[in-house]
């Protein structure tokens, strides 16, 4: 369902994550499914954070890296451990 989900959203050009890695370094967790989850009426704002997968790499700061696609086009955001994402 969420396959379809994200499919639908890309061909009438809405926000999708493509991919969001969380963590540092070689240690990270993928939490594409739980922004994709998130977006409410085409807009992300969540607080990037070990709720979003658990800890990836304990007592270290982290940050997430997310690829996504937006009316066609593609870009990338990096959001500090503790801060917002907010997308578009």
């Amino acid at each position: 369902m969420e396959e379809i989900k994200r499919l639908t959203a890309l061909v009438e050009g809405d926000l999708v994550i493509l991919s969001a890695r969380y963590g540092l370094g070689d240690q990270r967790a993928d939490a594409t499914k739980q922004l994709n989850d998130a977006i409410k009426n085409g807009k992300l704002h969540i607080l990037v954070g070990n709720q979003l997968v658990g800890d990836p790499c304990p007592n270290v700061s982290k940050h997430i890296v997310v690829r996504y696609r937006y009316n066609d086009q593609e870009g990338e955001a990096v959001v500090l451990e503790g801060s917002y994402l907010d997308l578009p």
